[in-house]
């Protein structure tokens, strides 16, 4: 391969494939105000015309964290949440490095009987305590020198089943209601457990 063709690779086809920041969900508006509410265990970043909406979700989370501490009894520490609600998708995730939790708060369309925010809640502050939980021993020693990068390795050596079967669980579990209580999460299970002649 000759200089050209290699220079050629290096400035027009590596940079399209190459992300700056860590930060890639850029859909809302550029002029919007934000606004924050801050609590001993969160710190909520909303848009202004969220409005009421955003100390709803600050309660489902202080709510959330109060029942999930139980299961996972991790030292405090005050995590970021930014609520996108200029998007017609219905989720969240949580980001370790830096930390935070991205919650997009339309509700779904295939609603289940559950408070949206208290599922969301629910949901991804379990991703929450878990990456927390893998801050622990060892990982917390190589935390000092590769910072909050090796927490997130850490758990992309978890199988995705585990970590989202446990969300889902916790969600299920303690509202009540949640998708593994719902019947279209549900159907697929069931159809893949009579079919004939497997044995699950």
């Amino acid at each position: 391969m000759g200089y050209r063709s290699l220079w050629f690779c290096i400035f027009f086809l590596v940079p399209f494939s190459v992300s700056a920041q860590y930060y890639e969900t850029g859909q809302d508006p550029a002029n919007l105000k934000w606004l924050q509410i801050k609590t001993d265990r969160f710190r909520i970043i909303y848009p202004e015309k969220y409005g009421i909406n955003g100390i709803e979700f600050a309660r489902s989370l202080e709510q959330a964290y109060n029942d999930l501490s139980v299961l996972y009894p991790v030292s405090r520490a005050r995590i970021p949440v930014i609520i996108h609600n200029y998007t017609t998708q219905s989720n969240g995730y949580v980001a370790w490095a830096p930390s935070r939790m991205e919650i997009y708060p339309t509700p779904e369309q295939n609603t289940i009987p559950l408070d949206p925010n208290r599922s969301l809640a629910l949901h991804e502050l379990t991703h929450v305590l878990q990456m927390q939980s893998l801050n622990k021993g060892f990982s917390r020693f190589m935390s000092v020198f590769f910072g909050q990068q090796f927490p997130g390795a850490m758990a992309a050596l978890l199988p995705l089943w585990y970590l989202e079967g446990d969300a889902v669980f916790a969600e299920s579990a303690l509202s009540g209601a949640g998708r593994a209580n719902s019947a279209s999460f549900q159907k697929q299970l069931k159809a893949i457990s009579v079919e004939k002649g497997k044995v699950y």
